[in-house]
């Protein structure tokens, strides 16, 4: 297994990015996403974890979550192969006055014969280090609260957090030190409603 390194996406890897989505989840329901929320402008930050030498990998997910797959240069590309995806959108907060900034953490893939070691980790705790020191108030996840506690997530209180997600499964992490009002509303880019 060869070591990898945490990268942004960059537009040569949308291929490959959905060739390891769609070996990563038992639909191409998250390869559409993906596709649909970069063509809406909803993405704020996209992530790869691409292999850094020999024995780079195969696309698909998993490790700690779910997404992404390829290679980004026209050189050895199992030595560049994309092992794992992650992409965060902007949520809308309501009321509309209110100025913080959330987004969504989904989905997060790792290719599946690289699953367990720790791209997955590697690829949410950047994320988090890059959201929070561009300012980013609160994001949200929707899985495992096992995994996600991992991180800082909480889990959603419905009195207070109110999204188009069940609770537990709905988790919160709040950036920085700004308090989080007594009740948000956050809605989702409109592409996820096709997931239902």
């Amino acid at each position: 297994m060869s070591a990898f390194a945490i990268e942004a996406a960059q537009p040569t890897d949308a291929a490959a990015i959905r060739a390891l989505l769609v070996a990563a989840f038992p639909t191409p329901a998250e390869a559409d996403l993906v596709a649909a929320l970069r063509l809406g402008g909803y993405g704020v930050l996209e992530l790869v974890a691409r292999a850094t030498g020999a024995g780079g990998g195969d696309g698909g997910g998993g490790d700690d979550g779910n997404s992404g797959g390829g290679n980004s240069d026209g050189g050895n590309s199992a030595d560049r192969a994309i092992l794992g995806h992650l992409l965060f959108s902007r949520l809308t907060v309501a009321p509309p006055n209110d100025r913080r900034r959330a987004v969504c953490l989904a989905p997060l893939a790792v290719a599946p014969g690289r699953q367990t070691t720790g791209i997955g980790t590697a690829l949410v705790r950047e994320g988090l280090a890059r959201l929070e020191a561009s300012g980013e108030d609160i994001v949200l996840v929707l899985g495992d609260p096992a995994y996600y506690g991992r991180f800082g997530f909480h889990p959603g209180r419905p009195e207070r957090m109110l999204t188009p997600y069940p609770i537990p499964e709905n988790q919160w992490l709040a950036l920085g030190d700004r308090p989080l009002p007594l009740r948000l509303a956050l809605s989702y880019p409109p592409p996820f409603a096709a997931l239902g």
